[in-house]
């Protein structure tokens, strides 16, 4: 069952903006668990990937099942329409697996 209360993990790796490390963002992520937080909102995309890789090494030998919401952007800087192909959507899947140490 997913947690009413999702946690936005949008600048969990964006240090240089909001001055803060990972050792307060995995105190973040243990406080939402404790308190029965299991759904996470994340993109690659976010804090340069930060967003997805600092959870994955906040859960190390965690075996708490999360619920991850994650998306691809649907435009690109200039505003164009993204299109990606099946294998461009294969290796973003792969990436994200990786950087959540999956």
């Amino acid at each position: 069952m997913v947690s009413r209360i999702c946690v936005g993990t949008w600048q969990w790796g964006s240090r240089v903006v909001w001055g803060y490390g990972e050792t307060d963002v995995c105190a973040c992520y243990s406080e939402a668990i404790s308190a029965g937080v299991n759904f996470f909102d994340r993109a690659e995309l976010y804090g340069l990937g930060g967003s997805e890789r600092i959870p994955g090494d906040c859960a190390t030998g965690n075996r708490v099942v999360v619920q991850i919401s994650t998306f691809e952007p649907a435009a690109r800087a200039n505003g164009a329409a993204a299109t990606r192909s099946s294998s461009t959507e294969r290796r973003s899947g792969q990436g994200r697996l990786r950087r959540t140490g999956r």
